[in-house]
Formats: structure tokens, sequence, C-alpha cells
């Protein structure tokens, strides 16, 4: 695996500069639950070295694989979300790799653990000894259902995640006319519910480091997937604790506690979409001012001059209503009107209206504001190392990282005999 672009280790993604974790080790023990967390700290600027099994990490077998021909060095998959970090092959099962784990955790800030227990086996430590040995060491898990409880041994998945905490049910299309559901509802893809547990446990992990940091004690952050998830199902929440309001699933905009059939987006004459979203007070004083320029403000006024400009609905306090679906139907008739390219979606912004081009992939890694902001970088796929061919653990950590409290020794590998030369 290669070292992050240009400055490696420190630099964030994109080349943009010395990240806010710049100096700190990561040791990353993940599959594909907790592999995006190790990415946001890598692009964080933190030194994440990945342990492998001999056999490579099973995320190196999921599609899509470069030029459509599978390799455990070829899938797009584990080059997306392992990028800027290291790897080093270590076999758990036998104890001299052990041996060498524990010495590179002793020089570690962080450990991101998604083995679900399977570590402190084959390691012989319960969790009290472990943070016993390494008591300034930040440990982060991540689980399906938690560390323990009656769920703590169910499987899951990203499927399973999404539709037991709730998100999938707010994705979909409109019920008909008579409140039913004519399909099903639909699961967001690219590993949703596994981001959305990610992002909590890396904002834990950065919580913990600050308390390190005042203290000089590390801590224990535990994530589980399910929990994450069932936190951040849209709107459901806050419509329900305060209101005891079901939503539901309406097509391309938030789920809402009554069906309307108004989508906040917007397609253009030539087929290409807008997002046009807000439509409080606020927004109206803004919106008719600019509909009246071009004559398509039809029968909507401004709003009363004892309106409240400042005060923003808060979801879950009340219903949506009638008047602010007819307002999105003007603005769609409006939008309906210009081809992409013309439409004034900058000029409805200058007026304080929140819309916006919704781009295709290339559009975005293309435009100019993400170019400047480096947001983007070019990979190289030509040259991929290969698995590292020493015998025995010992003969893949040079002497002066054995008893080295505060090691920087491993490095990507500058060859095509391994993964790792140190």
């Amino acid at each position: 695996m290669q070292a992050g672009i240009a400055g490696g280790p420190a630099e964030m993604m994109g080349n943009a500069g010395p990240g806010m974790l710049a100096g700190l080790r990561v040791i990353e023990i993940a599959d594909e639950r907790a592999e995006y967390t190790g990415l946001l700290l890598a692009g964080l600027g933190a030194e994440v070295i990945k342990i492998e099994p001999p056999e490579g990490n099973a995320t190196r077998r999921i599609r899509p694989f470069l030029d459509d021909r599978p390799s455990l060095e070829r899938s797009l998959f584990f080059w997306n979300y392992n990028r800027n970090k290291k790897s080093v092959v270590l076999d758990l099962q036998d104890r001299a790799a052990c041996q060498h784990l524990l010495r590179l955790l002793a020089g570690a800030d962080i450990l991101l653990d998604a083995s679900c227990g399977a570590l402190s086996e084959v390691l012989g430590l319960d969790r009290a000894t472990f943070n016993a040995w390494f008591p300034a060491l930040v440990t982060a898990r991540m689980t399906p259902f938690g560390d323990d409880g009656p769920w703590a041994n169910f499987k899951g998945s990203d499927l399973i995640h999404l539709a037991l905490g709730g998100i999938m049910m707010n994705c979909g299309y409109d019920p008909d006319p008579n409140l039913e559901y004519d399909t099903p509802p639909i699961a967001p893809q690219i590993w949703h519910a596994y981001h959305i547990a990610g992002e909590q446990l890396a904002t834990g992990i950065i919580a913990a480091l600050i308390h390190r940091e005042r203290s000089g004690e590390g801590q224990d952050v535990s994530v589980a997937i399910h929990e994450a998830v069932s936190k951040n199902p849209e709107q459901d929440i806050m419509y329900w604790v305060m209101r005891r309001v079901p939503l539901w699933r309406l097509t391309n905009r938030h789920a809402a506690e009554f069906p309307n059939h108004s989508p906040s987006i917007c397609h253009t004459k030539d087929g290409r979409w807008f997002i046009t979203h807000g439509m409080g007070a606020r927004d109206l004083k803004n919106l008719v001012p600019l509909l009246t320029k071009y004559g398509a403000q039809a029968d909507l006024q401004p709003p009363p001059p004892d309106a409240d400009l400042r005060a923003r609905q808060v979801p879950g306090t009340a219903g949506s209503d009638e008047t602010r679906a007819h307002m999105l139907d003007v603005v769609q008739r409006f939008v309906r009107a210009w081809t992409y390219k013309d439409m004034p979606w900058r000029e409805a912004q200058d007026a304080g209206l929140l819309w916006a081009p919704l781009r295709k992939p290339h559009e975005n890694a293309l435009d100019e504001h993400w170019l400047t902001r480096k947001t983007f970088a070019r990979r190289s796929w030509a040259r991929i190392p290969r698995w590292c061919s020493a015998k025995s653990p010992a003969d893949r950590w040079s002497r002066r990282s054995r008893g080295a409290s505060r090691s920087r020794d491993c490095r990507p590998c500058t060859t095509s005999r391994s993964r790792c030369r140190v």
C-alpha cells in the first residue's frame, strides 16, 4: 500500500497540508465496518498502520477490481477505504507476532479495533488488563450491536443496520392518494451504515484525545453500529419525541408528517436537476422578488410585515402545510422553464435562497471551487506492492523498533517484494 499523497503521514487527504492529528499513530485492525474511521483519521493527518493477516484483509476481495481482474492487490473498494494508510502483515495466530503487535501498540496513540473481541482473545488480555498495560492508549472499538447485551453476538451487515435503524423506511417513493405504498423501501447504498458509525467513532476518538491531552489518560471509545444508525434516521426521533408523530417516506425529499407530492428538487427542461430547499418566511421574502423579475411569481405574496424573518422551523415542532407545498409547485414551474446551463441559481443564492445544481461526479471533480481546495487528487494505480515475503514475523521488524515505546519506524515499502520493510 502506498503512502499518502506527497508528504505521506501528517498530510491531509487531497494534499491540503498538515492535519490536526499529525504526529499521532493509529493501529488499525478493521474490516469494511471500521476502515472508513481509519480513513478519516488518516485524512486528518494521523499515521495509520493497518494490520493484515498473511492471506490479506477480507476487504481486498470486495469488488470492483481494477480492469475487472480479481486480485488481492486490485480491489478498488480496498484502495478507496485504505488510501493514505500503511500496511503490515502479522499472523496473530503466532505468539511472536502477538508480541510484536504489543510492542507496536506501546508506540501508538490509538487502537482502532473492529475484531469484535477476537483481538483480546488472541492476545490473551481482557479489557481491564489491556488498559492497565497501555494507560495512555485510546482504544476505539466498533461492533455490530455493542460489547455486551442480548444482541452482542449477533451478526450484522450494512443492509441489516439500515433496516433495523429505521433509515431504510425513510427512503423510497411517495404513497399513492390512498396513502398506501405501492413500492417497497429502498436501502441507501455504499456502506451508509458504516459511514454513520465511522463518523461517530472518529468524533469520539478526537474527544478522547482532547481528554488525554489534558489528563494524560487514555479512554475506551465504543460504538455499536445499530445504536449509531438508530440515532440518525433523519427527523424521526425529533418528531416522535416532541409530538409522537410518525413520518411518511417521500420521493427525493425529507420524510414528513403529512404526505405531499411537491418534491424539493426540480428538473429543468433538458432533464437536469436543481435543489431548491427552504421555504420559510425568510425564503418567501427572498423568493418573490426573484420570481417577479422573471414574471413567474404566480399568486405568491411576500410574508406579512410582522413575520419573524429570523425564525426557523425546528424539526418535530410543527407539521408541513399546503402553503409550503404550493410554493414548491411554483418553484417547480419556474425551474422547468430553464435549461440546466441557463438556470439563474447563482442569482438565487445571491438573493439568499438555498438553491444549487445537482451535478454529475466528473462535474464536481472539475469544479473550480473543489480544485482550489484540492478536495480531489490523482492516485497512481500502476504499482501496487506485493505481499511480504519474510519467513517469520521477527524478520519484519527492525532491531531499533523493539522495545522503543514511541517508535516511528514503520514506513511504506519501497520494493515490490513487500508492503513493510522495517
